[in-house]
C-alpha cells in the first residue's frame, strides 16, 4: 500500500508540474539525481530485527517501540533480516542486498537493530547512510564480522570468528546501545540454591553460532565458580530429539539439572516457536528440573521451564523511551552514554517447584513465581504475616493494659517509642446508650507524637477539647465496627485541621482499652491527585492537538485548491481567459500564497519560541517609522469602505531599545485581525506615552463587531477561535504568538475591554 501511495504521490507531482509548463525541466533535473522517489519523506524510525515475529523477546520488544512511535504519531516501519542464520557467504551477500533495497525504498532517519547478530550490519548500514543514528538492542556485547561468521559450518566455539565489542563499534558510528545480558553465573546461583547436591548440568542448545558463545560463558562460569560441577552440551545438530529425552532420562533429577537455550535450528524459516514449543512439550514429559536463559515466553503456567534469571523488561523499556526520545529530538546517538544499568529478575514457576517436590523456602528472596499457584502462594504469604502482626499488636497492646501501673508499662513504652508506625493506647468511654463517646490518651509513642502535633499536650485530658471533629470521626468508625462484631479493623479520615489524610488500624483490647496504629498517607493521597490532574492535562493536550490537526489541515487546504485551481485555469489555452479575468485570477492567487505563507511562518514561529530557538536582537527603534512600515504591508487588506488611520503621540526622531522586526510582526497581526472583522468605519494605530506611566503604548483601534470582554484572555490562547469567527479565515495562532513575542521583549499585550465600539488591541512596551 505503502508503494502504491508513493507511486500515486510522483504521479500527481508530474500531472501538475505539466500543468503549470515546468515538468520537463522538473524531470530533467530529477533524471540526474538517484531516483524519483529520492524526495519521498523520510521514515522516523526503521526497525531490524534479526529474529522472525514467532521469536518472542524480540516481538515484545518491536510491539513496544511501535506502540511507542505511534503514540508519538511518527513513521516507523520493520525490516527482518535473518543475518545471524546465513549459513554461507551467498546467503549473507543475498540478505544484505535485500537489506539496502529496503532501506533505499524507507529513506530511514534513524534506525533499531534488534539481536545482537544485527550489530555486524552496523558497518555496512553506516557505508549506505552516512552517520545515520542506531539504537542496538540485545545480548551480546560484540559484533562479528559477516565473512568470518560464516565459518563455523562444523558448529565450532570461536573458530576465526572476528569478534569487535560494542564499545568499538561507538567510536567508529553513530550508535548507542542497549545490551541484554545473559546472566549465566546468577543462573548457576539459582540451579546450586535449588539443588544443592547437582553435579551435573546439560546445555541443550541448536548449535548456532551465537548459541555456541552462551556455552562457553556456561562452561567458564562453572569452571570458575562450580568445579564440582560437570557440563554436557546436548545438541541438535548431533542427536535427536528422541536421543536428547533418553539422556535427560538416564540422569537423576536430584544431582542434575538442564539450560535450555534453543532446539533445532537447521534453517531460518524453522526458527518458528511451534518447533521449540513442540521440543519443549516432549520434555515435558520428564520430571526433570529445566531451566532457560531468556525467557521467550516458555515461563507461563503449563510450562515445562522451572526458572530462569533475566533482563527486567520494565527497566529494559524505560531505557529504549529514553534512548527514543533523545534520538527524536536530534540527540546523536554516538553523545548518549550506553544503558548499562541492567537488572537481573529471578523467576520461577510454582507449579514446576511443587511437582518436583523443590522446597520453595530454598528460593531466593527476590523473585517472581508464576504458576497456576502463585495467586494461592502470595494470598497464603499475605494472610500469614497480616495475621501474625495483628496478634503481635495484640500481644503488645494486652501486655501495656495488664502492666499499665508498674515498672513494666514504662520498658514497654521504650520498646516501642522509636518504631517507625504511630502507636498509642487509648481507654475508651461508654455514653447511655452503650455507644463509646470520648476517647483519653493512655499512651503515645514518639512517632506518632511527630505525626500529630500538639497530642503530646493532651496526653492526660480528652482529645474531645482540642479535636472534636476528628474524635467524633474516629468514634463514629469504631462503633460500627463494634456494631458488626470486629475486634480489629482499619478504616481512614481526614483532618480538616491538619490537612492530612490519615489510615488507622485498632485492635480492641479488654477493659474498654483500644490499641491504634496511625499511618499519615497524605502524600499517597497527593500523588495519586497529581496523577489524575497529569492524566486530565494530557487528555486536554490531547484535545488541543485533534483541533490543530483541524484546523491546520483546513487552513492549508483551502489556500492552496485555490492555488492549483486558478493556476489550472492560467494555462488554458487560447482566449479561454480574457486579460480581466487573468488579472482577477493572478490576484487570488496572490492572496492565497500569502494566506499558506502566513500559515507556516505561525507554526514555524511557535516551533522556534517554544525551542528557545526564537531570537531578539536588540536596537533603536523609532516608534513612527516602525508603524507606518507596519500599515505599508497591510493596506491591500483594507476592505472597500474601510479608512486606514495613523494617530502618533511621539515625536520623528523619538526612539527606545529593542526589537523593531517584532514589534512591526505584533503590529501586522493586530492590523490584519482588525480588517479582516471591521466592514465599514476605520482602522486606526496609534502610539501614546501618556496612556501608561513609563510605558509605551502602540493601540490598533478598530470599528468591527468588537470582542466580548468575558474572552479578554481566552482569545490570547493557542488554536482559539471564537464563533464569531467561524467565517473567517485563521488558526487561532496569531494573537497566541503575539503574546509569546511581547513577553519576550518584557511586554505585554492585551485587549481594552473598556472601548466598546468594536475592538481595541494593546501592545505595552517599557519605555528605555
Amino acid at each position: 500500500m505503502k508503494l502504491i501511495r508513493n507511486i500515486l504521490t510522483a504521479l500527481l507531482l508530474l500531472v501538475s508540474l505539466c500543468a503549470t509548463g515546468r515538468a520537463s525541466e522538473m524531470i530533467k533535473r530529477n533524471s540526474s539525481e538517484s531516483g524519483l522517489f529520492n524526495n519521498v519523506k523520510k521514515t522516523d524510525i526503521v526497525v531490524v530485527t534479526n529474529y522472525s515475529k514467532d521469536y518472542l523477546w524480540s516481538r515484545r520488544i518491536v510491539e513496544y517501540i511501535t506502540d511507542r512511535v505511534n503514540k508519538q504519531g511518527r513513521s516507523m516501519e520493520i525490516v527482518h533480516c535473518p543475518i545471524g542464520y546465513a549459513t554461507d557467504p551467498h546467503a549473507a551477500d543475498s540478505l544484505l542486498t535485500c537489506l539496502k533495497s529496503s532501506l533505499d525504498f524507507l529513506n530511514p532517519a534513524s534506525l533499531a537493530l534488534i539481536g545482537s547478530p544485527t550489530f555486524c550490519l552496523v558497518e555496512y548500514i553506516d557505508s549506505w547512510f552516512e552517520d545515520i543514528p542506531m539504537f542496538l538492542i540485545g545480548g551480546q556485547d560484540s559484533a562479528y564480522s559477516i565473512d568470518n561468521l560464516t565459518k563455523l559450518e562444523d558448529g565450532s566455539v570461536n573458530d576465526g570468528l572476528e569478534e569487535v565489542s560494542v564499545s568499538e563499534l561507538k567510536k567508529k558510528f553513530n550508535v548507542v546501545s542497549r545490551i541484554c545480558p545473559i546472566y549465566m553465573n546468577e543462573l548457576m546461583g539459582l540451579i546450586k540454591a535449588l539443588i544443592p547436591q547437582v553435579n551435573k548440568v546439560f546445555f541443550i542448545t541448536a548449535g548456532d553460532q551465537f548459541s555456541n558463545f552462551k556455552e562457553v560463558d556456561l562452561r567458564e562460569c562453572i569452571n570458575a565458580l562450580y568445579p564440582d560441577v560437570v557440563m554436557e552440551t546436548l545438541n541438535s545438530h548431533s542427536s535427536t530429539i528422541g536421543e536428547l529425552i533418553a539422556r535427560l532420562n538416564s540422569a537423576d533429577p536430584k544431582t542434575s539439572a538442564a539450560i535450555f537455550s534453543s532446539w533445532p535450528d537447521s534453517d531460518i524459516d524453522q526458527q518458528s516457536s511451534l518447533r521449540v514449543s513442540s521440543t519443549l512439550s516432549s520434555l515435558s514429559l520428564l520430571r526433570f528440573p529445566l531451566f532457560t536463559i531468556r525467557d521467550n515466553g516458555w515461563m507461563d503456567a503449563s510450562s515445562e521451564i522451572l526458572g530462569g534469571v533475566f533482563d527486567d523488561e520494565d527497566v529494559l523499556y524505560l531505557d529504549i523511551d529514553d534512548a527514543l526520545d533523545r534520538i527524536f529530538k536530534g540527540e546523536q546517538p554516538r553523545n548518549i552514554p550506553d544503558y548499562a544499568d541492567a537488572l537481573a529478575l529471578t523467576r520461577l514457576n510454582l507449579d514446576k517447584l511443587t511437582e518436583l517436590g523443590i522446597d520453595p523456602s530454598l528460593c531466593p528472596v527476590d523473585v517472581e513465581f508464576t504458576g497456576s499457584q502463585k495467586l494461592f502462594y502470595y494470598k497464603y504469604k499475605v494472610i500469614k504475616y497480616t495475621f501474625l502482626t495483628i496478634i503481635i499488636a495484640i500481644l503488645f497492646f494486652f501486655l501495656a493494659y495488664i502492666l499499665r501501673s508498674s515498672w513494666e508499662l514504662q520498658l514497654f513504652k521504650r520498646s516501642i517509642n522509636d518504631l517507625p508506625m504511630g502507636y498509642s493506647l487509648a481507654r475508651l468511654t461508654k455514653g447511655e446508650n452503650g455507644d463509646f463517646v470520648d476517647l483519653k490518651t493512655i499512651f503515645a509513642n514518639k512517632h506518632l507524637k511527630d505525626e500529630v502535633p500538639e497530642l503530646g499536650d493532651v496526653l492526660s485530658e480528652s482529645p474531645k477539647l482540642r479535636y472534636p471533629e476528628m474524635l467524633n470521626d474516629f468514634l463514629t468508625n469504631v462503633n460500627n465496627a463494634v456494631h458488626r462484631g470486629q475486634k480489629s479493623f482499619s478504616f481512614d479520615l481526614y483532618s480538616k485541621r491538619f490537612d492530612r489524610y490519615l489510615t488507622f488500624t485498632t485492635v480492641m483490647l479488654p477493659g474498654k482499652m483500644i490499641g491504634i496504629v496511625m499511618e499519615d498517607v497524605t502524600e499517597m493521597i497527593n500523588a495519586n491527585k497529581r496523577l489524575e490532574e497529569a492524566k486530565l492535562k494530557a487528555e486536554k493536550a490531547d484535545k488541543a492537538k485533534t483541533a490543530f490537526i483541524h484546523n491546520i489541515s483546513h487552513e492549508v487546504r483551502t489556500p492552496l485548491n485555490a492555488i492549483c485551481g486558478f493556476s489550472q485555469l492560467l494555462t488554458l489555452p487560447g482566449d479561454f481567459c480574457n486579460e480581466k479575468e487573468k488579472a482577477e485570477y493572478q490576484d487570488y492567487i496572490l492572496n492565497n500564497t500569502e494566506m499558506l505563507t502566513m500559515v507556516i511562518s505561525d507554526l514555524l514561529n511557535i516551533s522556534a519560541i517554544e525551542e528557545g530557538r526564537y531570537s531578539i536582537k536588540l536596537s533603536d527603534c523609532y516608534c513612527n517609522s516602525i508603524a507606518q512600515h507596519a500599515l505599508k504591508s497591510v493596506e491591500h487588506r483594507v476592505p472597500k469602505g474601510v479608512v486606514l488611520l495613523f494617530e502618533s503621540g511621539v515625536g520623528e526622531d523619538f526612539h527606545f531599545v529593542s526589537d523593531s522586526q517584532r514589534i512591526q510582526q505584533i503590529l501586522i497581526n493586530y492590523l490584519t485581525n482588525a480588517c479582516k472583522h471591521t466592514r465599514k468605519g476605520f482602522v486606526k494605530l496609534s502610539i501614546s506615552l501618556d496612556e501608561i506611566p513609563g510605558k509605551i503604548v502602540f493601540a490598533v483601534t478598530d470599528t468591527g463587531h468588537g470582542v466580548d470582554p468575558a474572552n479578554a484572555e481566552k482569545i490570547f490562547e493557542r488554536f482559539v477561535k471564537l464563533e464569531t469567527d467561524e467565517n473567517y479565515d485563521g488558526k487561532g495562532l496569531g494573537l497566541f504568538i503575539c503574546r509569546q513575542i511581547a513577553e519576550l521583549l518584557g511586554g505585554e499585550t492585551k485587549l481594552d475591554t473598556t472601548y466598546k465600539e468594536g475592538a481595541r488591541f494593546l501592545l505595552i512596551l517599557d519605555n528605555k
